[in-house]
């Protein structure tokens, strides 16, 4: 029984018998439309009474049925992604981020100088709710700080501290990385916490960004703790499509900061829900 299974999951798998069932639905559906009339009136005159002996009407009916049953049991089948909402991100001691410049868009030298002058400046109490000051308020560090905020509050109130801060940088914002570090390990009073020399990377390579994200991972699963949490807020389009993508396996969780919504930190499951895995009902 299980080698039939296989040979018949095998056999409507194939191209060809895709391409052939498409066949036999539009003969089926034509030779319906054709002797709908005469189906009719054989209904009307003898009722709900099927004739055993018609073996067109037999084998034409046994076969519509089949390519009903068909249809419907593999469309139950397709590959999908589950996405399940967790709240408000859960503590967890290891974070990972992308890091995007402490500004937005291209804004003058002047301003750019300026900006970067207090955030050299700046000494944040991460720990405290009302820590932004008004130069980040519009800055796109202030997801990532607020996140790792988020998690340094929920370990303390727990009697932790977070582990491991990584970040992914880009070629054009590794040199932002030192001032990034410094904001975070003093404004939680935890020296080591980010991880040094983040790893170079072109947000725009697919291949360079996944390369990247799995070395974490792996580093990370290898550890006695491996709880940990990789946000998607920074970075480029492509470092989000690569980040979920590679969260997909079960233990794997991804953050989202949403701006919109108060700076609220949330934590979402994906799921790549394979066909071969799907069963009737899931």
């Amino acid at each position: 029984m299980p080698c039939l299974k296989r040979w018949l999951k095998k056999l409507f798998s194939a191209d060809w018998t895709k391409y052939a069932l498409v066949v036999a639905a539009a003969v089926a559906v034509d030779w319906l439309a054709s002797t709908s009339a005469h189906m009719l009136e054989y209904f009307v005159r003898h009722g709900l009474r099927w004739n055993l002996y018609d073996p067109a009407l037999l084998a034409g009916s046994l076969l519509l049925l089949w390519i009903i049953w068909q249809v419907w049991r593999h469309s139950r089948h397709h590959a999908g992604v589950a996405i399940h909402f967790a709240g408000e991100a859960r503590v967890c001691p290891n974070l990972i981020f992308f890091l995007s410049p402490p500004y937005a868009g291209n804004p003058a030298q002047a301003e750019k100088d300026a900006l970067l002058q207090a955030v050299q400046q700046a000494r944040l109490d991460l720990l405290d709710p009302a820590w932004c000051p008004p130069f980040l308020r519009d800055s796109p560090w202030r997801m990532p700080l607020e996140a790792i905020a988020h998690h340094a509050r929920l370990a303390k109130s727990a009697g932790s501290q977070l582990s491991r801060v990584y970040l992914i940088a880009s070629p054009q914002t590794r040199h932002y990385a030192a001032s990034f570090r410094r904001l975070v390990e003093e404004g939680l009073g935890q020296a080591g916490l980010v991880a040094p020399a983040p790893p170079a990377v072109n947000f725009d390579d697919f291949h360079e960004v996944s390369e990247a994200v799995d070395a974490i991972f792996r580093e990370l699963e290898n550890q006695a703790d491996d709880r940990f949490l990789m946000d998607i807020t920074g970075g480029s389009k492509i470092c989000s499509a690569v980040a979920a993508a590679l969260t997909f396996e079960q233990r794997r969780r991804l953050q989202y900061v949403h701006g919109n919504l108060g700076y609220r930190v949330a934590e979402y499951d994906l799921r790549y829900l394979a066909p071969e895995f799907l069963k009737p009902g899931a």
